[in-house]
């Protein structure tokens, strides 16, 4: 059954290496109870574990029904324990958690055989208990059995397994006397069938109850003495002959012989002829057990299986509430960190268009004023930045991409109109007021009365703005430019909204500000107007960056402001010097402009001079002055001055600067496309998703209160993202620390039941699987407690930020998904790899070590 050839195992310690078993050379049978006995420290608690398979030995070979274990992998060495051996523990060794039904179930579990079935389990486990005296015990814990009752449960622990070999280490040291008889009663029974092997101090014992006692000192075996209890106790004298040698005359034990026949054979070459023949046999009487413990004892076929997902589930459930505050503690802290994480996960990449389409789609503004921002160094390596609300730069970032239904609308700002009277003295006036031009395919409006204006020179005004003015529909009103008909009244909600009280009052809000220019003091025209009418009116235009004497001073020129007019307003009688402009590139200048740069003096003959225009569009100004019109375009050479006006001699020459006539068609054709108005749209609700993924995507902006605020938010998270990245990488650090250190906890305080797993034969990687249950249990609950605490968090920031906001409010905040799902997979990731240094320490140690830890 048993043979051990030359074992020995070494100990290395500070003062040298100490022989735990040296060379111990012995045969175990198919049963009998074998005693090991000898004093403390003797070796023989070590050479029963190395035969159990419970740790390791240095030199030497063990054999098992033939086969040599000790090079077997660690697979072969599981198998092995759960399906051949069994060990019965001084200390008991069960798992305390578990009930005496789960104790002995646990042991089923991880085997199969023909018929297994849960009727099966349960008359096995009846009928072992019945044997060891333990019938209705079932359901009790262990720590509420008496040291005998624990010893018959891990007896009948074992004894259930049904193994051709039952280790035992000192079964009855921790029992009394009585106690220790009943225990070493059952073993004898149990060593009719079983091969038993016990180690003991106890030398009366040994001798009353042993088949076969086997001494040990220092490591060493030094005497085996068969009692004749069994069919081992026979003796045969043999005489054996070796080819031609002298025959011998030897004398065994049942044990030596098969022990001799081995190693005869073994030592045998093919060509040796060897002669064996009987002198004596003496036999003692045996008689076939016919106790109670047979019928289990009984052979099956049986071969290891994995251990149910319900039982480590209950399992590691079981570990875990060994150490109840750790995991309350290690919980609570876990869920602060995933909160934290999904905090600074959230923040880090804001999602600012998904708290503005919410907002969108609650309040529904009708008009959308856009925006870009670009920002350069000038040569003082000082940064600008500008708001970029029109041009052509602007339009062409948006026109190709916008959602389909999308309609552009365009602003005049700041304009002052007057109703027109006979009586000059009762005229209204009205200031600030948006002058909106509306394309044919807008049309949300609410009438008070009137209709859509149908000429260039009708208009809608609204009802605020028709009572401050005094007007209705037909009357007409100016902005000394362009004189209008009122062709419709459009209904606003300034009356509930108590417009005029908070103006009276002085309540000044962004609000307030915003309604005014696009809701309350707007009067809308067609936009054939802004391109036809206004194209055509022949008004000078007043142009930022256009001062052409200080092109070689940046910042001069950026701070430049001229009206610019059409040179065939000047009659050669306005002239005071110089000559009419001949060619494209050629200009007029009024008295004024020389005076005020010191470049003209009327007492000396006017020379004509030249000029240049900054490229506005160049790479190094990033579209920073793309919302004005760039005069390098059309005078890429510079101009020349060829003339002054004298700004006295007609009032309609009040401009700066006189361009041909050709070029100043071309010029003014440009501003009033591009460069005249500022744009806005209106979009309709189900756009608003791709509208914000199109602004988005061109950086482009909307200028609305709200909206700004939550751009304001963004940009303030992004100033932080160095915290808040340092923010993630600590919470990703402290969740792997939390979980590997409650996993290391857990080990630790578990290291004698996992010992007790490993000893039954539960391979290290199911025994893994256990924390692994473990850590996911922890990790979920703290999903579990960290969702309810973010939601707390983030309705306590929604309702303090609330309060900052006057009007329509909203949650600045809102529940990011993909953060969410980002913080569970990473969790996830986490919780894996915090066992690896835990389990990978776990990995080598051997049961016994592991049993040991925890002693």
């Amino acid at each position: 059954m048993i043979r051990t050839v030359q074992l020995t195992k070494k100990y290395k310690t500070l003062s040298g290496e100490i022989l735990a078993t040296d060379h111990v050379n012995l045969h175990f049978s198919c049963n009998g109870l074998y005693m090991i006995l000898g004093k403390s420290g003797c070796g023989k608690t070590t050479l029963l574990n190395i035969l159990s398979g419970l740790d390791s030995h240095d030199e030497g070979h063990i054999y098992v029904d033939g086969i040599d274990i000790s090079n077997s992998r660690e697979a072969e060495l599981n198998d092995y324990r759960n399906l051949k051996m069994g060990v019965i523990f001084q200390e008991y060794n069960l798992i305390s958690e578990l009930t005496v039904l789960d104790n002995l179930r646990l042991v089923l579990e991880i085997q199969n055989w023909d018929e297994k079935s849960e009727t099966t389990i349960q008359s096995l486990i009846e009928e072992t208990l019945d044997k060891v005296g333990l019938n209705g015990f079932e359901s009790r814990r262990i720590n509420q059995l008496s040291g005998g009752e624990r010893q018959r449960v891990a007896i009948a622990r074992t004894l259930i397994k049904r193994p051709n070999i039952i280790f035992a280490d000192e079964p009855t040291g921790n029992l009394d006397s009585k106690t220790s008889g009943v225990i070493f009663d059952l073993l004898s029974e149990i060593a009719k069938e079983y091969v038993v092997i016990v180690v003991t101090h106890d030398r009366d014992s040994a001798f009353r109850y042993g088949d076969t006692i086997i001494e040990m000192e220092n490591g060493h075996v030094l005497n085996v003495l068969q009692q004749g209890k069994s069919k081992q106790n026979r003796t045969y004298s043999l005489i054996c002959q070796k080819n031609e040698g002298q025959p011998e005359n030897i004398t065994l034990t049942h044990i030596q012989l098969n022990s001799f026949l081995e190693e005869l054979i073994d030592n045998a070459e093919p060509k040796d002829i060897i002669r064996l023949s009987t002198i004596e046999k003496k036999e003692a009487d045996f008689n076939s057990p016919t106790n109670a413990v047979t019928s289990i004892a009984k052979s099956v076929t049986k071969t290891a299986q994995t251990l149910p997902i319900s039982y480590r589930v209950r399992l590691a459930t079981s570990f875990l509430a060994k150490k109840k505050l750790t995991l309350f503690l290690t919980i609570c802290v876990l869920s602060i960190s995933l909160a934290l994480f999904f905090g600074a996960l959230a923040t880090s990449f804001y999602q600012c268009d998904k708290t503005m389409l919410t907002y969108l789609d609650e309040y529904r503004p009708d008009i959308l004023p856009v925006y870009v921002t670009r920002s350069y160094k000038d040569s003082f390596y000082q940064t600008n930045t500008e708001t970029i609300t029109k041009g052509e730069y602007l339009s062409g970032l948006l026109e190709t991409s916008l959602p389909k239904g999308t309609i552009k609308l365009e602003a005049i700002y700041d304009n002052d109109f007057y109703s027109v009277t006979d009586d000059e003295s009762d005229t209204s006036f009205a200031s600030g007021v948006t002058m909106l031009c509306i394309s044919e395919n807008y049309s949300n409006f609410t009438y008070v009365e009137g209709e859509r204006p149908h000429k260039n020179n009708e208009c809608l005004i609204t009802d605020y703005l028709a009572s401050e003015l005094g007007v209705g529909v037909g009357d007409f009103i100016t902005n000394l430019q362009q004189e209008l008909r009122i062709s419709g009244i459009i209904q606003t909600d300034y009356i509930p909204y108590q417009l005029k009280v908070k103006l009276a009052y002085g309540n000044s809000s962004p609000y307030i500000d915003y309604y005014m220019r696009y809701r309350y003091n707007v009067i809308y025209c067609r936009t054939e107007l802004l391109h036809d009418d206004m194209k055509k009116s022949n008004t000078r235009l007043l142009l930022p960056m256009s001062d052409f004497t200080s092109a070689t001073k940046e910042r001069s020129y950026r701070e430049s402001e001229l009206y610019y007019d059409n040179a065939q307003k000047v009659d050669e009688t306005d002239l005071i010097a110089g000559r009419m402009p001949r060619a494209n590139n050629e200009i007029l200048v009024s008295e004024s402009f020389l005076q005020a740069r010191n470049l003209y003096n009327d007492m000396l003959e006017f020379e004509s001079f030249s000029g240049a225009f900054i490229d506005l569009n160049q790479k190094a100004f990033n579209y920073c002055f793309s919302m004005n019109l760039d005069l390098s375009t059309f005078f890429s050479e510079g101009v020349d001055v060829v003339g002054v006006v004298s700004n006295l001699e007609s009032e309609d020459l009040d401009a700066d600067v006189y361009i041909a006539s050709e070029m100043w068609v071309k010029i003014s054709e440009l501003y009033y496309d591009q460069y005249a108005a500022a744009i806005l749209y209106h979009v309709n609700v189900e756009n608003y998703a791709p509208f914000l993924h199109t602004l988005s995507h061109n950086s482009v902006r909307m200028d609305e209160p709200a909206l700004s605020q939550i751009y304001d938010f963004s940009d303030t998270l992004s100033s932080m993202r160095t915290f808040l990245y340092a923010l993630l990488i600590v919470t990703i650090i402290l969740s792997g620390f939390m979980l590997t250190n409650f996993i290391q906890i857990s080990i630790r305080s578990n290291k004698r039941n996992i010992g007790i797993l490993r000893a039954l034969g539960l391979p290290m990687n199911e025994v893994s699987q256990l924390f692994t249950i473990e850590s996911w249990i922890v990790y979920i609950f703290s999903v579990l407690l960290s969702v309810p605490l973010i939601l707390v968090v983030q309705s306590i920031a929604n309702q303090i930020y609330a309060r900052s906001l006057m009007e329509n409010p909203y949650d600045i905040i809102t529940w990011d998904w993909q953060a969410g799902l980002i913080v569970l997979l990473v969790g996830a990731l986490i919780s894996v790899l915090a066992l690896q240094i835990p389990l990978r320490k776990l990995r080598r140690l051997k049961p016994i070590e592991l049993i040991r830890c925890s002693s």
